[in-house]
C-alpha cells in the first residue's frame, strides 16, 4: 500500500513537471507575439535620454510612446501624475509625470507645459533563475 501511494505521488509530480515545461515552451514560442511595449524593456532609459529641457509634454509623450501611465507588467500601484503646490525646491504648480516600465520609472517635471527636469529610477530586477525557483516552489516542488 505504501509503495502505491509513493508511485502515485511521483507520477503526479512528473505530470506537473511536464505541464510546467510545456507551458514554458509555449511562452518561449509566443514571445514574438508580445505587444511592442513589452519587447522594448531596455529601450526606455535610452528614450528618456533623448528628452531635453524646454521640450513640450506632447514631444515627451511622442518619444516615450504615449501619455504618462503604467506600462509595466508588474502588478503594483504607482503614481502617474503629481503637482507640487508648496514651494520647497519646486515652484508652485510644477507638475511631474511618471511612466512606469518593468525596467524602471521615468519622471518628467514640467512648468507651464515645458520640460524642466528628467529623471530615471531603476527597478530591482530578478533573474530568470529566481523566477523559475519561485514558480516551482509555488507548484509544490
Amino acid at each position: 500500500m505504501a509503495e502505491t501511494s509513493v508511485s502515485l505521488r511521483s507520477k503526479s509530480r512528473l505530470r506537473r513537471l511536464v505541464v510546467v515545461l510545456m507551458t514554458l515552451h509555449a511562452i518561449y514560442l509566443l514571445a514574438p507575439l508580445l505587444p511592442p511595449w513589452m519587447k522594448t524593456w531596455g529601450d526606455h532609459k535610452a528614450k528618456l535620454e533623448k528628452i531635453q529641457r524646454r521640450m513640450t509634454l506632447q514631444e515627451t509623450e511622442a518619444i516615450l510612446g504615449g501619455p504618462a501611465g503604467n506600462y509595466s507588467s508588474r502588478t503594483y500601484s504607482a503614481r502617474t501624475h503629481s503637482t507640487y503646490e508648496a514651494k520647497l525646491v519646486n515652484d508652485p504648480g510644477d507638475e511631474f509625470f511618471y511612466w512606469n516600465f518593468d525596467s524602471g520609472t521615468a519622471e518628467v517635471g514640467t512648468r507651464a507645459g515645458v520640460v524642466i527636469s528628467v529623471r530615471w529610477y531603476e527597478h530591482e530586477t530578478r533573474s530568470v533563475k529566481e523566477y523559475m525557483r519561485d514558480f516551482l516552489k509555488w507548484l509544490g516542488f
